[in-house]
């Protein structure tokens, strides 16, 4: 049984998903919603050294969840929060909570069809610019490659209800089928310096499934 006490940080947690949706999703036209028929799936993973024993590697965290037209890893200590959220395609987060909220992962997937041109980089502009808007500090932004995919990244904090959260949130353009995947760790500004490395080895392990 969950404990009242555990309740209430899981309940923080889904509301700091819905402030980044909400932010996000005036960027584009509306975010893609997650098909609730059916469920991430989520399987233990494992890679093998040319020696043949067996390694964990960054791609390979120890669960990996599959979305909708990708996949990603995570650490078996973190978990899907199956989240009501339609806007979100995938909520998870640290079940090792030692701070006010779950440190916790989201991906929303952002239909650009609409855009002549578009790429990580005028999404990154198009983001920054509409969370400054919003109250968003920006900290940091950067471009990066993530599984030979361009990708860019903001690094932003925003204060609500006596609390600060600080995230890392990361843009994917799928120019094939012309939609952006937003990854966004997030966690208590006190607690992100320390755990920035745990958020970018999840982050950096996605992949788009192209089978």
């Amino acid at each position: 049984m969950i404990s009242n006490g555990f309740k209430k940080i899981l309940k923080k947690t889904m509301v700091l998903g819905t402030i980044m949706t909400v932010s996000v999703s005036m960027v584009a036209c509306g975010g893609k919603k997650k098909n609730k028929g059916t469920e991430n799936e989520t399987v233990a993973v494992s890679t093998e050294t040319s020696s043949g024993e067996s390694e964990n590697t960054v791609a390979s965290l120890g669960i990996t969840y599959k979305g909708d037209g990708y996949t990603i890893s995570a650490p078996t200590n973190w978990a899907d929060a199956k989240t009501s959220n339609e806007s979100l395609d995938l909520m998870i987060y640290d079940t090792d909570i030692t701070g006010d909220f779950a440190r916790n992962l989201n991906i929303i997937i952002e239909d650009l069809s609409s855009y002549s041109a578009m790429n990580s980089e005028k999404y990154l502009e198009a983001a920054n610019t509409k969370l400054i808007q919003t109250g968003y500090v920006i900290d940091e932004t950067g471009s990066i490659q993530i599984n030979g995919e361009d990708a860019t990244y903001l690094v932003y904090n925003y204060t609500t209800n006596g609390y600060t959260i600080k995230g890392l949130q990361t843009y994917i353009y799928d120019a094939d089928n012309k939609q952006v995947y937003v990854i966004t760790f997030a966690c208590s500004n006190d607690e992100f310096d320390e755990h920035r490395s745990e958020g970018e080895e999840i982050i950096s392990s996605f992949l788009f499934d192209k089978e």
